[in-house]
């Protein structure tokens, strides 16, 4: 069998958009010491955003998410880390707080972004 003529691929090719550098030294300082929440976060995206937050020093990750496994995935995975952030996961469909309630309770008022007029 002939071997097919590819060129190499650039991230950029497979994104449609230029690809942005990330400000590590800024989020870090945003997230450091922290509380942080992530709705979702036992997704492909959202477990990913997890990972980096640990990574980059939050205090304290509240993981909320509809899948139970997922939410069990995502934690074993972090704990692996031994990263001094200490985790908590919620899932939303066993509750009967709210995501909203729970992020209410979760997250000092000073670090809170209302998005929706009250």
């Amino acid at each position: 069998m002939a071997a097919l003529g590819a060129d190499a691929v650039e991230i950029e090719d497979l994104l449609f958009r230029p690809s942005v550098e990330a400000d590590l030294s800024g989020l870090a300082a945003f997230v450091r010491d922290r509380r942080v929440v992530v709705t979702g976060g036992g997704g492909s995206i959202g477990s990913e955003i997890c990972a980096r937050v640990v990574a980059l020093g939050a205090a304290e990750l509240l993981i909320i998410d509809n899948s139970e496994p997922a939410l069990f995935a995502i934690s074993e995975q972090l704990e692996a880390t031994n990263a001094a952030t200490r985790l908590r996961a919620l899932c939303r469909r066993h509750s009967r707080s709210s995501a909203a309630d729970v992020f209410v309770r979760s997250v000092p008022p000073r670090r809170r972004f209302p998005t929706r007029r009250r």
